[in-house]
């Protein structure tokens, strides 16, 4: 065999798989059961592989796969020429070197040779050498330099982690574009990622195509959904499956609080489940006064609100977290150390000292465990203080974010997940996974709670305190990234409905301009809520308020059951045989005599 010409080897190969082309089983790697094969290479088109290969040395060895398209390739790979064959001279195939284009990534140091892609054409096998500082930060996909556009391109995703939390420099197959999920700004990286290129010329070969049976892959199921992105934006997605946050298009507006005079920012917010119900903190500017609220657990009830004058305990009131029946309320202005504990009445009943700074506080009750995050002076980073329930320091780590602003609000731990809002970012930690969401940059969040395993936080908004809430299940038209839209939208035929959908797929009628020239709102089959304070009508002329139950409530008393009025009012009946003319005229006719005994 080692004697053997290449010619020679493939028309052994040929002849050992063109009997039956069935054989070629033994040959494919992972190959399903039940597949069809004849869109396979024949004996004789076998050896028009041949003529695709330049002429080398040594002896090949030939190994088949199945892509999951169903693409059955042959690579062909040559071992080094160790001088014991009497082989013929191979024709020189030298490495070819491609530089890397600039992008925000720049040379790591002075100097040629700092981020280039250096590829063997004989076996497809290559290196991307990068020596990079990045001006900024990364993002998730931004993209850092790219290679020219005669450079070979990945077979497989090339990837390689560049720290502890696995954040990552990559190139997606058949991508020139070179790209960093999570990498932080202003640092030197040096790293080689290796892998296979297409392009090679003699690496690997098309032979034919098999149809596979079994499903499709879990990627091609996913962009037939209707979803799109790279293999890699799949597996986020896998991931945001286990995340505390979905997206933004989950989150919802869900309350107002107008601030009060001199008040000017809402700063701490949380659930206790204990007490079932939500708290918020609002303060002055100058952290002098202090405003707490306490709501209901669905916020249809302020349930009680009082303020402070209390710069030294409560100071600026970062954050609030629950323990217990407790709540804790981290100062930041005047004892950076120190937290506040609060009762169910809302009055302060003691102060805790923490053994570092604590501005950031969030406490996971699985868990029994505080979590402190601190800006650690590094743009793009942020520590995390773990303690213990007793508030004995236990591990820090660091973990890197998107945004460049040094502020951070907010801090929620639950079941082992952080929450914080860095800069128009909500940043989600599990573990090691560090997931950013883009926010609607009009807003400043400032605080997290969990209710029932969904994610409430409020926002500072134009002289008012917004609440939030993050649906599991929901996604909404009007979340918090909506835009509408700056131009006009287009007007609907008469009697063509808007429609939308059910939670089954089936759709429904929600509003048109019938053919009798009204508006008709609803469907028949379906039941119909509006949400407003308050409902009115208008003919043109006047505005009607339209009663509702809610009339019925005694703090707006405008209707009135029978029953109530039974008891409540006097009937026509009853009146009338109270106040009868006969019986007025006989108590007059009394009064007169009466008067008149009087005066005799």
């Amino acid at each position: 065999m080692a004697n053997q010409s290449l010619k020679q080897q493939l028309e052994a190969l040929a002849v050992q798989l063109g009997v039956d082309i069935k054989e070629v089983k033994g040959k494919v790697k992972n190959l399903p059961k039940n597949f069809a094969t004849t869109d396979l290479a024949t004996k004789n088109e076998l050896k028009e592989v041949e003529k695709k290969i330049a002429k080398s040395g040594g002896v090949p060895t030939f190994d088949f796969s199945v892509e999951e398209n169903g693409e059955v390739y042959v690579d062909i790979t040559y071992p080094e020429n160790t001088g014991t064959t009497t082989l013929a001279t191979p024709a020189p195939v030298e490495p070819k070197t491609f530089d890397v284009i600039w992008g925000i990534a720049t040379a790591g140091a002075f100097g040629a040779n700092r981020a280039y892609l250096e590829y063997s054409p004989l076996t497809g096998f290559g290196k991307l050498h990068l020596d990079i500082q990045l001006r900024q930060h990364s993002g998730n996909g931004g993209v850092l330099c790219t290679l020219p556009n005669n450079a070979p391109t990945p077979v497989k995703l090339l990837e390689a982690s560049v720290d502890a939390n696995n954040n990552s420099i990559y190139i997606e197959p058949k991508s020139r574009q070179i790209k960093g999920w999570g990498v932080a700004g202003n640092k030197r990286y040096i790293l080689d990622i290796v892998g296979f290129l297409e392009g090679a010329i003699m690496a690997r070969i098309k032979i034919g195509k098999i149809t596979i049976p079994q499903g499709k892959s879990a990627y091609q199921a996913w962009l037939d959904l209707g979803n799109t992105g790279t293999e890699r934006d799949f597996i986020n997605s896998l991931k945001a499956k286990n995340s505390l946050i979905l997206g933004a298009s989950n989150i919802v507006k869900v309350l107002e609080v107008p601030l009060d005079n001199g008040i000017n920012q809402c700063q701490g917010f949380t659930y206790n489940k204990t007490l079932d119900a939500f708290f918020i903190a609002c303060i002055s500017g100058d952290n002098e006064r202090q405003v707490f609220y306490k709501y209901n657990n669905d916020f249809s009830s302020l349930v009680s609100k009082q303020t402070f004058t209390d710069k030294n305990r409560l100071g600026h009131c970062n954050t609030l977290c629950s323990v217990d029946d407790k709540i804790y309320i981290t100062n930041g202005a005047v004892n950076p150390n120190q937290v506040a504990v609060m009762n169910s009445s809302m009055a302060i009943e003691s102060t805790l000292n923490f053994p570092n700074k604590v501005f950031n506080l969030g406490y996971d009750s699985s868990a029994q465990k505080f979590v402190s995050i601190l800006y650690t002076g590094t743009k793009n980073s942020r520590s995390l203080q773990y303690y213990s329930k007793d508030r004995v320091a236990g591990e820090n780590k660091t973990i890197s974010v998107v945004s460049d602003s040094v502020d951070t609000n907010g801090a929620l731990f639950f079941n082992g997940k952080i929450l914080m809002s860095v800069g128009n970012y909500i940043i989600e930690n599990n573990k090691d996974d560090v997931i950013s969401h883009g926010i609607n940059n009009t807003l400043e969040i400032e605080d997290f709670a969990v209710k029932n395993g969904e994610v409430y936080f409020t926002a500072n908004n134009n002289g008012k305190v917004e609440v939030y809430k993050h649906s599991n299940t929901v996604e909404y038209f009007n979340n918090i990234n909506f835009i509408p839209p700056s131009s006009e939208l287009p007007t609907l035929k008469n009697n063509v409905p808007l429609y939308g959908y059910d939670t089954s797929g089936n759709k429904w009628a929600l509003i048109k301009m019938s053919a009798g020239n009204g508006t008709e709102v609803g469907h028949k089959d379906k039941p119909m809520a509006l949400s407003a304070s308050r409902l009115t009508w208008w003919d043109g002329v006047t505005s009607r308020s339209v009663l509702t139950t809610k009339d019925f409530d005694s703090s707006s008393k405008t209707l009135y059951r029978k029953s109530e009025c039974d008891d409540t009012f006097a009937t026509k009946v009853s009146l009338d045989s109270y106040v009868t003319k006969e019986k007025y005229e006989a108590d007059l006719t009394a009064l007169k005599k009466a008067l008149d005994d009087l005066n005799r």
